[in-house]
């Protein structure tokens, strides 16, 4: 996970060192969520982001939150398969320094398009910080599959099928 030097930013500008709070997690995740669906609307058209909304409300309803990883907990153990088929270990990445993994559904939807999109205007800032990224979509996500979704959305970072039945996603 990212270490307490780290920061996220918060709804209203503020800035937090605090990456995990047992109190207010619940809270400060679905804060989180608006404020980046928020900044969205501008770049897509209603109807996209009418059904992010709603998915995401459909999300909160189900209580999925709570039986979530949060942020700033370490996330178990993986090996999953990149672009070129290479074998990415989690391990591995994080004896270089913090690792941050987002997740995608596999196809080139508006929100995984914003994810991702997202992740990689802050891809320079999280290197500079010497953290790994990557994003884990589910296992039918072939090679081909992450080639075109990094051309679409711009990645440069590891796009990763979860091959081990969806374990990690």
């Amino acid at each position: 996970p990212l270490g307490p030097h780290s920061q996220i930013g918060q709804p209203g500008g503020r800035r937090s060192n605090v990456l995990f709070d047992r109190r207010s997690h619940r809270t400060r995740n679905s804060e989180l969520i608006e404020f980046e669906l928020a900044k969205l609307q501008d770049n897509y058209p209603n109807g996209e982001m009418r059904f992010m909304f709603e998915e995401v409300d459909r999300l909160k309803a189900s209580g999925i939150e709570a039986s979530s990883l949060q942020v700033g907990r370490q996330a178990p153990d993986f090996k999953l398969s990149g672009r070129d088929g290479q074998l990415i270990d989690s391990r591995k990445l994080r004896k270089q320094g913090p690792l941050i993994v987002t997740f995608f559904q596999g196809q080139k939807s508006p929100l995984d398009m914003a994810t991702l999109e997202s992740m990689q205007t802050q891809y320079s800032r999280f290197q500079a910080k010497g953290a790994s990224l990557v994003a884990v979509g589910p296992g039918t996500t072939t090679s081909d599959d992450l080639y075109k979704i990094a051309a679409f959305s711009g990645a440069k970072f590891p796009l990763l099928s979860d091959t081990a039945d969806n374990q990690v996603a």
